[in-house]
């Protein structure tokens, strides 16, 4: 047995029988005190200890072998030697794909990274369960961490598993996920622990509201919202209540391509059955057969509206916090009537643009699918 195997075995779990239960995105967070800031290494708050690491190792060995490759390459093409076109092109691919994955690590590194304003909670490990990849290779442990401040349990996943009785910091980074860093106990303050979301609706800037105490952290499906009237669906722009196929980008595209390929294909078993080539036309009906699941999936995906009238909804709230993250934008809102936060809603990116914060807005998605699509302004003041 290897020592993430004994780490599984070992666990305290039944003496928190008292603690209840609750999910990450529940926390109650806080700000984090100095003894703590101290207490974390350096290469989790400093960035230029980034590399030092082995992500960024790589990088900078990855960085000066492309550069040498394109620079090898280049002055062969200068000095016309043969076949240099094509050494420059193998150099620049093999250049992009060791850039490509040594980057994406610094990257995910750098997601770790702390700062004195992030929000955390501090707790105990009470159980580990190791998460195996390829080869039964170790790519996470999923942590069950014991809040003494608010004697509540909650699972945590992280890619670097944490023994049991080590005390760690639970810190919420900038991309919404959670880290687990190790803490000494001597360094966490359990008196501290907040018993409502003031501290993390707060630390997204200067807000319109100043009490924040009785606010309940909710999902977009939790929050209050309403249907929209027949009156206001009119009013949302025919982009998002019609079809729009050549509206989708990449996914126009492929569609465009195949439905002239279904036609193509379709015109080509038509002309083989009229001049009696029965195989000809046994394979193309195979390959049209192939092709169809395709159109129809496309096909329903093109011409799918946004905001369908009967599953569009709408809410009133005033947006806290803007995020972009691995491609994707969130925004975090208030409702203030309703006294709710939505720690992060997807909105479009075109949306997502004219979005400013502190301001009010009404916005519309489809409950199905709760992407924020369009937004109005409310200039009646909550």
């Amino acid at each position: 047995m290897d020592k993430y195997g004994r780490m599984e075995m070992d666990s305290n779990l039944n003496s928190y029988t008292g603690y209840s239960l609750t999910e990450p995105d529940h926390l109650h967070l806080r700000s984090m005190t100095d003894d703590e800031y101290n207490a974390l290494p350096d290469k989790c708050k400093d960035k230029q200890k980034l590399f030092f690491t082995k992500p960024g190792i790589a990088f900078i060995v990855c960085l000066g072998f492309s550069t040498w490759m394109l620079i090898s390459a280049v002055s062969e093409l200068m000095n016309n030697v043969p076949d240099a076109g094509m050494h420059v092109f193998i150099s620049a691919m093999l250049a992009l794909f060791a850039l490509s994955f040594s980057g994406l690590a610094v990257a995910m590194q750098l997601n770790r990274f702390v700062s004195r304003d992030s929000l955390v909670t501090a707790g105990e490990v009470t159980q580990v369960t190791i998460i195996r990849g390829h080869k039964n290779s170790v790519v996470g442990g999923d942590h069950v961490i014991a809040l003494h401040g608010s004697r509540q349990l909650v699972t945590i996943r992280d890619k670097y598993p944490i023994p049991t009785g080590t005390t760690v910091l639970i810190v919420k980074m900038r991309s919404l996920q959670f880290c687990l860093y190790e803490i000494p106990s001597w360094a966490v303050s359990y008196d501290r622990e907040e018993t409502d979301y003031s501290a993390e609706i707060t630390s997204a800037g200067v807000l319109p509201v100043d009490d924040y105490s009785k606010y309940d952290k909710v999902s977009v499906f939790q929050a209050q919202k309403r249907a929209v009237s027949d009156d206001e669906y009119r009013q949302i722009p025919v982009k998002y209540r019609s079809p729009r196929p050549l509206s989708y980008g990449v996914l126009s595209v492929v569609w465009t391509i195949t439905t002239l390929a279904t036609a193509g294909l379709l015109a080509t078993m038509i002309n083989a059955k009229k001049t009696g080539n029965i195989e000809r036309f046994m394979v193309l009906l195979v390959i049209l057969f192939c092709v169809m699941i395709l159109e129809i999936f496309l096909t329903s995906e093109a011409f799918k509206r946004q905001l369908p009238r009967k599953s569009t909804c709408c809410i009133e709230c005033i947006p806290v916090r803007k995020l972009k993250y691995t491609g994707n934008c969130y925004i975090s809102v208030i409702l203030p009537d309703k006294r709710q936060y939505i720690d992060h809603i997807m909105v479009e990116p075109d949306t997502f643009g004219i979005i400013k914060e502190s301001e009010t807005y009404k916005m519309y998605f489809n409950i199905l699918l709760p992407t924020i699509k369009h937004v109005k302004g409310v200039y009646d003041k909550y």
